[in-house]
């Protein structure tokens, strides 16, 4: 449904705005909403910040900041010098800028009420980032007349958080209140990230501001008493239905969090998995490296050699922190038309990291077919690829999951057909408010063939984001059945997405610790499941 709405009625003068914004909306790290103060001969506004808009679908799919129609997400500004991807600080702030509007359609259009402190001729940028190729531009309008130069190109950067300046000048404003309305055209269906956009007097311009990165504090250490998992444990091994400890070769049960995919989250870091361990309790964590879905590994050289570089760098944060590093290739349908990707990335991961007993390969998240067989046939190739590698470097194999069809929920189907591995697991996906208790027997019939099983993602909602139902009634006695069967499970997700499973709340930083006040209703009660140990 179209829609057309004004966000707010009143006039606001950008400086008091802004001093309300940041009262209500606490800065994330990285003065996400420390903005300049609005001056004589500058002025920022966040994207987010509009007075009216009109947007062609329903609901904001990011679920944070605003509850209107427009897209909302957590915004980070990067560079990359084609090896390694970097922070940009910019105007004094960190690359995390707070947040920015996204999923961006042609004519979709945003105004914002923005008062003049002088009458001068200024200079406008704006901070967009663009994933995809093709036709894109807007048009800048300001109290109803087209600026000149209008329309203006969105070029592509080749990622969604590395970011373009767009800069228009000679713009003649009197002193007083004006309307800047931004129209966007387009091909595509994600035109833009628009993160904000500055105005700076031509005839007066601001002194630079020297960039400030932010400071997070002393690294993460371990509470008193600490022992990390993998020290406990060594390399995991599959006994019958057990996953067991190379060190002492008894079952063991690890329990731990994911963050969401890693494409749209860039601020999980060394402080992130660290305090997943230390504070939150974690045994293992999930990377979700997403590859057809926005963002991922198939879309384009720049995307992809994003995904590497943040796999590689929470691995070592893992490692680092000394617990279990689920990699996960993070498919949601049919893996078999990904299969040279997938050869590609573990080839890569095997080759860098398999000596490390923190690795476990999931070499298929998810599947969307109720078969068997086009999995079983993908996983025996990729499965002698990573496999080919540890005997070839004389490293022990390390455990490997495999996704099952019908989204994870049917490892009954394997039955009769097993991977031909020594050291290997099949997967379940459950959502406490999305999907019956009934299907738990589907686990107990796999384990009777003696297939063993992790459950490398749950969640106490649905599987639907935008559900705002949490079951907790049911997750406990999910996590209890796990119990009973020495099940390891990894839970969706520490983050703050918003969603109303996410464990943390949208104010919230990514880095940690949390204390209570920060985690949600599903983080209080994951939190305290993990502190169970």
């Amino acid at each position: 449904m179209e829609k057309l709405v004004r966000a707010g009625s009143t006039t606001y003068v950008v400086a008091l705005a802004i001093l309300i914004i940041g009262l209500l909306f606490p800065a994330l790290p990285g003065g996400a909403l420390s903005l300049p103060e609005a001056s004589s001969n500058a002025i920022r506004i966040q994207a987010e910040d509009y007075t009216r808009y009109y947007d062609t679908t329903p609901n904001n799919v990011g679920m944070i900041y605003r509850l209107d129609d427009v897209d909302i997400e957590p915004s980070y500004d990067l560079s990359f010098d084609g090896v390694n991807f970097h922070p940009e600080y910019l105007y004094g702030h960190s690359y995390n800028n707070g947040f920015r509007v996204n999923s961006i359609s042609s004519n979709e259009w945003l105004e914002y009420d923005l008062n003049i402190p002088v009458t001068d001729t200024w200079k406008f940028t704006f901070r967009m980032a663009r994933l995809f190729a093709g036709n894109a531009s807007f048009d800048l309008a300001i109290d109803g007349q087209p600026v000149a130069g209008s329309p203006f190109t969105i070029n592509s950067t080749g990622h969604h958080h590395i970011f373009q300046d767009i800069v228009v000048t000679h713009v003649n404003l009197s002193a007083g209140t004006h309307v800047v309305k931004i129209t966007f055209h387009g091909e595509a269906y994600d035109l833009a990230e628009f993160d904000w956009f500055y105005l700076e007097s031509e005839t007066n311009p601001p002194l630079p501001v020297s960039p400030v990165p932010h400071d997070y504090g002393a690294p993460p250490t371990p509470p008193p008493g600490y022992v990390s998992p993998v020290s406990q444990y060594g390399r995991l091994q599959v006994q019958g239905v057990d996953i067991t400890s190379a060190i002492s070769g008894d079952p063991i049960q690890l329990k731990g969090v994911a963050p969401h995919g890693i494409q749209w989250f860039p601020t999980i870091d060394d402080y992130t998995i660290s305090n997943y361990a230390y504070d939150v309790g974690a045994q293992i964590t999930r990377i979700p490296m997403y590859v057809e879905q926005f963002g991922g590994y198939t879309y384009g050289p720049t995307a992809k050699a994003y995904m590497i570089a943040k796999t590689d760098e929470m691995i070592q944060d893992a490692i680092d922190a000394g617990i279990y590093v689920l990699v996960s290739f993070h498919v949601h349908v049919d893996p078999t038309p990904y299969d040279d990707e997938a050869v590609e990335f573990f080839t890569h991961v095997a080759s860098t990291w398999g000596d490390r007993p923190n690795i476990i390969y999931e070499i298929v998240n998810e599947t969307d077919g109720s078969s068997w067989a086009p999995v079983k046939n993908y996983a025996d190739e990729i499965v002698p690829v990573i496999r080919d590698i540890e005997t070839f470097n004389g490293w022990p194999h390390n455990l490997i999951i495999v996704g099952t069809p019908s989204w994870c929920q049917r490892p009954d189907l394997v039955v009769g057909n097993p991977i031909n591995d020594g050291n290997l697991a099949y997967t379940f996906h459950w959502y406490a408010a999305g999907h019956p208790s009934s299907l738990w027997q589907n686990i107990d019939t796999a384990r009777n063939a003696n297939l063993p099983i992790i459950v490398s993602e749950w969640g106490t909602g649905s599987w639907d984001w935008a559900s705002p139902n949490i079951n907790l009634e049911q997750s406990g006695l999910f996590l209890d059945f796990l119990d009973e069967r020495n099940i390891s499970w990894i839970n969706w997700s520490w983050n703050i997405k918003g969603e109303a499973l996410s464990s943390l709340k949208s104010t919230a930083s990514m880095q940690g610790p949390w204390p209570v006040g920060d985690l949600t209703t599903s983080g209080i009660f994951v939190k305290g499941r993990l502190n169970e140990l």
